[in-house]
């Protein structure tokens, strides 16, 4: 049976009654087959290409992660600088870091009046806090043990990534041991939630976020993105849910998760190069961007930040050496 007989004869059309004739029309045929395309994914693709569009581009080395502050987008380059770039995607300023502390790095967080930038960089296992002015070191931040704890199960192996939550209090992400240590005012070891045990297992998390009481991981090898909620004074973290796209539109690895109020932004390898998620109610709103080695495509996804109303977003692409921003309608 061809295609056109098959899509009669599922439509109970026929041809010899009032009919369209795919043979001698094919471009009814096509908006037809189109049509039922649309309907079957035009609720996922169609609200979510009308909310986000492709501004422009700029040209900066392996943006592997980036933060936003005041309309501004701090992106960090693992060549040992960040870059500075405004809503419309113009570079403001650069910013250099010494080469111990920012070559390799990984991730970055920026305090809430951006006079602060914290990079964490694994190679050193620990974090910097930086002037966000100069670039100029001003203090280093390693993991103290909690008392009774050794000091060899204390040590932070490869912080990935880094985040600020409630009163300040600093978010250090350990890929390798796989654990989250909260440090109080940056001084205190407050807390320190092991993803590894078994209501928490994931494998090979390389991105955090925090907004108010919940931390947001990207579980890389694992294809999830864990939710977790967490209560000031306590040691442990409470699962709220796994995000675990299915079918097509499938996770493959989850990079790196920016929150605002309304949603969560994901950098992913898979379906799409921006997963997004209501971060209210946890649920699956669709993606941003597409593949592809042209001007205004993704081919592989790092860094991303928004700003404070989700309104616009900036994707780092590691391979194309490029931050993308993305503009709501």
């Amino acid at each position: 049976m061809s295609l056109g007989v098959g899509i009669r004869s599922s439509l109970g059309l026929s041809n010899n009654g009032i009919s369209l004739n795919f043979r001698k029309n094919k471009i009814w045929a096509a908006l037809l087959m189109l049509s039922a395309a649309l309907f079957i994914s035009g609720c996922i693709y169609i609200p979510v290409f009308s909310r986000w569009h492709f501004i422009t581009e700029l040209s900066v080395e392996y943006p592997i992660d980036i933060a936003s502050k005041n309309g501004f987008f701090y992106v960090l380059s693992r060549t040992g600088k960040v870059v500075v770039i405004d809503k419309t995607g113009s570079l403001t300023r650069e910013i250099k870091l010494r080469k111990s502390i920012g070559y390799g790095a990984t991730g970055i967080a920026i305090n809430s009046d951006a006079t602060r930038l914290y990079i964490a960089n694994p190679s050193k296992g620990k974090v910097y806090v930086v002037s966000a002015q100069s670039g100029r070191k001003l203090k280093t931040i390693a993991y103290a043990p909690f008392k009774g704890e050794k000091l060899e199960d204390a040590k932070l192996e490869e912080i990935v990534d880094v985040a600020l939550g409630r009163g300040g209090r600093l978010f250090m992400l350990d890929y390798k041991g796989e654990f989250i240590v909260m440090k109080k005012r940056l001084k205190l070891s407050e807390a320190k939630f092991d993803l590894s045990s078994v209501a928490t297992k994931v494998n090979y998390p390389w991105g955090i976020a925090v907004w108010d009481r919940e931390v947001w991981v990207t579980d890389t090898y694992s294809r999830a993105v864990k939710v977790y909620s967490y209560s000031e004074g306590t040691k442990t973290l409470k699962v709220v849910t796994a995000l675990i796209n299915k079918g097509i539109m499938s996770l493959r690895h989850p990079f790196k998760v920016s929150l605002t109020e309304n949603y969560a932004f994901v950098t992913d390898t898979g379906w799409m190069p921006v997963v997004v998620y209501n971060r209210k109610t946890k649920k699956f709103i669709g993606g941003i961007g597409s593949f592809g080695e042209k001007r205004g495509k993704i081919m592989l996804p790092a860094g991303i930040a928004s700003t404070e109303d989700g309104k616009v977003i900036a994707v780092g692409d590691i391979y194309r050496n490029k931050v993308l921003i993305f503009r709501r309608k």
